[in-house]
């Protein structure tokens, strides 16, 4: 899901480098520092999901954290 919705250029993230994200079709890799003097936290991430009417993307959010939340209690 997160390859797909990235080729089509819905959303950007920080990947781990075993994603090999920089192969994948319209997908640029930047580098970047982890540590004392880059980022202090690694994530993957949507940023805004549905923000460009694409409510699939929300919805199935929604529906993975309803899923953790019933197996985490």
């Amino acid at each position: 899901m997160l390859q797909s919705l990235m080729e089509q250029g819905q959303d950007w993230g920080f990947l781990p480098i075993h994603f090999q994200a920089e192969k994948w079709d319209l997908v640029q890799a930047l580098s970047t520092e982890i540590g004392h003097q880059g980022l202090h936290l690694t994530l993957v991430t949507l940023w805004a999901p549905g923000a460009k009417k694409h409510e699939w993307v929300s919805e199935t959010i929604i529906k993975m954290q309803t899923l953790w939340g019933r197996r985490a209690t």
